[in-house]
């Protein structure tokens, strides 16, 4: 049986952009959240900053990151990042690589 997805909306109290989204559940034993599925955050400017996935309350799948010009993109097994991380710059060329 699949829980049941709730979605958590984050806003910046001074402006009222939202600065965080995730889905997640109510675990049935302990009551506590539980990130399932996707996660954005975005900088108070309203541009994103971050979007991943989680599994059960580890990050799973691809995952990027922006700041100041340059995104980042890896893979998440359960938590871990695995293989290569690519950085990239704001024309979208690889600049950089690495674990």
């Amino acid at each position: 049986m699949q829980p049941e997805l709730q979605i958590e909306i984050r806003t910046d109290s001074h402006t009222n952009q939202v600065v965080e989204e995730y889905q997640y559940y109510v675990d049935s034993e302990s009551g506590e959240r539980v990130r399932h599925g996707y996660c954005r955050a975005f900088y108070p400017d309203g541009s994103p900053m971050e979007s991943s996935q989680y599994d059960h309350g580890k990050t799973e799948g691809e995952w990027e990151y922006r700041q100041s010009g340059i995104g980042r993109i890896g893979a998440f097994e359960e938590g871990r990042l695995v293989g290569v991380y690519s950085d990239y710059d704001g024309n979208g060329r690889k600049i950089r690589a690495g674990t």
